[in-house]
């Protein structure tokens, strides 16, 4: 079930992991291993977008320290032993990374002047992951928030850099305003995933039957992913069930 996501809006809101982070951050940012740098953290791609590679290890970050404005393509490894994750959160108001730590309460949304923008998310052990983000200049701060087995969130270990996304150059600004191609665009909110067009290609099944009645369906399947969708509307609120959760992966061998 391949498909590609042209935009996703998401809120979190530093509780749990996050919010400890605000208050240990400091004390234990010297747990930080040393990290091996790369020969090239920053290239253009094939399709004219700024690619950047951001290394991660327990319990840091190999990233470059500037990247230029734009549609821009991370590229995720992850080198440790435990699962890394790369969440962006852009500064505002001349705000620095320290001020981010210093702001965060348990419980608390971020400040309004703290904008999280995403990022890939964990690849699992030495696997890599991508996402594309449009990036605005300004100051971000790179942060991972997954929990070491200890308990404590992997930024609460000295897991974050800060990154400068300086303004696009004039000979790659077309590329940078451009609007990402995509198949499918799935949206978030709360809480529940909404798709444009179901990814992947529908093969059959049942349209909407009453509690108690029965169908049998005869379908030719090859090996591959399958997904079962159920598209009904909810007698409550009219949502299909889908939006409620019901969706589940097959695997056909």
């Amino acid at each position: 079930m391949n498909f590609a996501v042209a935009s996703i809006g998401l809120t979190l809101t530093p509780s749990g992991p996050l919010a400890q982070a605000a208050r240990s951050h400091h004390a234990e940012s010297g747990r930080a291993a040393p990290v091996t740098r790369s020969v090239q953290t920053v290239a253009a791609s094939r399709d004219g977008l700024t690619q950047v590679t951001v290394t991660a290890q327990d319990y840091a970050f190999d990233a470059p320290d500037s990247i230029p404005a734009g549609l821009t393509e991370i590229r995720l490894l992850n080198r440790g032993t435990e699962m890394h994750h790369a969440w962006l959160i852009r500064l505002d108001g001349g705000k620095r990374m320290s001020d981010l730590f210093a702001a965060m309460k348990p419980e608390a949304a971020l400040p309004a002047w703290a904008r999280d923008v995403g990022g890939p998310n964990t690849p699992g052990l030495n696997g890599e992951s991508t996402a594309i983000l449009r990036l605005a200049a300004g100051r971000y701060a790179m942060i991972c928030v997954i929990p070491s087995p200890d308990g404590k969130a992997h930024v609460m270990k000295g897991m974050a850099k800060e990154v400068i996304v300086t303004p696009a150059p004039a000979a790659t600004r077309a590329v940078a305003n451009a609007e990402p191609r995509a198949t499918t665009t799935m949206t978030l909110s709360d809480y529940a995933f909404g798709f444009s067009t179901p990814p992947g290609a529908p093969v059959g099944g049942t349209t909407p039957m009453a509690q108690g009645e029965e169908n049998l369906i005869t379908l030719d399947f090859t090996p591959g992913e399958y997904g079962l969708i159920c598209f009904a509307p909810d007698a409550k609120d009219g949502k299909p069930h889908f939006v409620h959760g019901m969706v589940s992966q097959l695997t056909i061998r």
